[in-house]
């Protein structure tokens, strides 16, 4: 028994339930909604299907296959045949094609085939349905190229970059964050910034702190990797939002400057050296510029003044 699709009581004659149905069909202008026989002889041409495909109802309707909206190589491998079979079969066929237009334009289209049945449950033909998605092919094709992109970007960087959500969990990272930390990629996303610092108070801190003022820039930690190793990094940090204006996270970059620390180490080294080398010497020492200024003297020479 087949199934009942509207309230017949309420649509009254079969006059009526036909025009009721065509309404239906021509509001349907998103959708192309295409009926045919088992051939592929075209019987229903809706309002979206003229749209989509640029043929008046007139020029299609009992004069023309539907193989004519698949492409010539389609048709040649038997691919419009092969999937009215599987519909016969699987009770549906749902997929992508490349279709074609009146004018010969090809484009992509999402489909959904299903065989059309009588009283008796024979099939007499097929429903197909279907929507152009090559906008949508081409926004999904621009949003991989931008974050190919993007990413690219990030991995070019010499700096350890991340982003970290509000709580500080790591939600993304560099190949040289990873090097700075011996970790992987997929071992540091989910586990909170600080666990990779020899001090994680002050790492937290410095997460609430780009919360609380937008950004932060030279803030110093010492990374620890997994194998024990040091390394000093300044930090510049900044929030991220989404296109609303939502909190999304933070974004931050890590320069290593262990040799810049060591060798300003080494340099108040050999200040403090020299600076006992003049003070040890028993003679008043006394340094001028060119133009006879004095710029330092020793304790002795103080003394002698």
């Amino acid at each position: 028994m087949a199934t009942q699709l509207f309230d017949s009581e309420m649509i009254g004659s079969s006059e009526q339930a036909l025009e009721f149905i065509g309404n239906i069909l021509e509001s349907s202008t998103e959708y192309s909604i295409i009926g045919k026989d088992l051939a592929g002889n075209i019987l229903l041409w809706n309002e979206g299907a003229r749209r989509l495909y640029g043929y008046e109802p007139e020029d299609v309707i009992g004069k023309l296959n539907s193989s004519v909206l698949h492409t010539p190589e389609d048709v040649a491998a038997g691919k419009h045949l092969q999937i009215m079979e599987a519909a016969l079969e699987e009770g549906k066929w749902e997929g992508t094609l490349e279709r074609v237009r009146k004018n010969g334009e090809r484009f992509t289209a999402r489909v959904v085939i299903t065989p059309r049945r009588n009283s008796a449950g024979r099939a007499i033909g097929f429903l197909l349905i279907s929507k152009d998605i090559s906008d949508e092919i081409r926004l999904n094709e621009e949003l991989r190229e931008s974050q190919y992109y993007t990413r690219s970007l990030i991995e070019s960087n010499i700096d350890a970059l991340m982003t970290t959500d509000p709580l500080g969990i790591i939600t993304d990272v560099n190949q040289q964050m990873e090097a700075l930390t011996g970790y992987s990629r997929e071992q540091l996303i989910g586990s909170p910034f600080k666990n990779y610092f020899t001090e994680p108070d002050r790492a937290e801190d410095g997460i609430r702190l780009v919360l609380r003022e937008g950004k932060v820039t030279n803030y110093e930690l010492t990374a620890i990797a997994s194998d024990g190793r040091m390394t000093v990094v300044s930090y510049n940090a900044s929030t991220f939002r989404d296109a609303s204006g939502q909190l999304q996270g933070v974004f931050a970059a890590a320069r290593d400057i262990t040799d810049q620390k060591q060798l300003e180490q080494q340099l108040r080294e050999s200040q403090a050296y020299n600076r006992g080398l003049i003070e040890a010497s028993v003679d008043g020492l006394i340094t001028v510029d060119p133009s006879g200024t004095i710029t330092d003297v020793n304790e002795q020479m103080c003394r002698m003044s």
